[in-house]
This record gives C-alpha cells, sequence and structure tokens, in this order.
C-alpha cells in the first residue's frame, strides 16, 4: 500500500511540475504596431511572385532585420477585399519613440 501511495504522490507532483511553463529568457512583445497598406499594380505583365518575395527577403535581411527598434515584422498579401490588391506591412515596436527612431534608422 506504501508504493501504491509513494507512486501516486510522485505521478501528482510530476503531473503538476511538467504543467507549469518555465522560460529562461524573457521575449520583447511589442506594445505598439503599426500597419502601412500597399496595392499591387495589376497591369504588370511581367510579375513574377517569386522575384517580389526575393526583394522582399533582401530587404527584410539588410534593413530590417538589423533596426534594433523593431520588435517584430510581417508582410501579409490580404485576399479578402474586393480586387484582392492589398499588401499589409505589419512592424512592432517596445515604445511610441522607438516608432520614429525606427523611421529614422531604415531611411
Amino acid at each position: 500500500m506504501k508504493t501504491t501511495n509513494r507512486f501516486s504522490l510522485v505521478l501528482i507532483f510530476l503531473l503538476i511540475f511538467l504543467a507549469c511553463d518555465a522560460y529562461s529568457q524573457s521575449v520583447e512583445r511589442p506594445e505598439f504596431i503599426t500597419v502601412t497598406t500597399f496595392h499591387w499594380n495589376q497591369d504588370l505583365q511581367d510579375f513574377s511572385m517569386d522575384a517580389w518575395k526575393a526583394v522582399e527577403k533582401e530587404y527584410f535581411d539588410k534593413v530590417t532585420s538589423k533596426n534594433e527598434f523593431i520588435v517584430s515584422s510581417l508582410v501579409l498579401l490580404h485576399f479578402f477585399t474586393a480586387d484582392n490588391t492589398e499588401i499589409k506591412l505589419v512592424s512592432g515596436y517596445t515604445s511610441w519613440e522607438n516608432i520614429e527612431k525606427a523611421s529614422a534608422r531604415s531611411d
């Protein structure tokens, strides 16, 4: 009986311990978010989505990722509009001042 009680106690302890989340590092979360909307030019005949993605990735690698004031950045294609031409650029910042600092740094 003692073995069963000890086993149950250890099992309950492990379940409680494993149910807790543990983080070794704190992650910066954006407090302020900016959203910029662009539109596709649907009249281009030689448009290539792969070429556009390559240019966006190059810009992210050379400019956005090196800007210490930008915490997060996303490029989203918006398909739920009447003409499906919207592109949303979303950036996250930790403070209101960092929006201006990031803009000056990117320029």
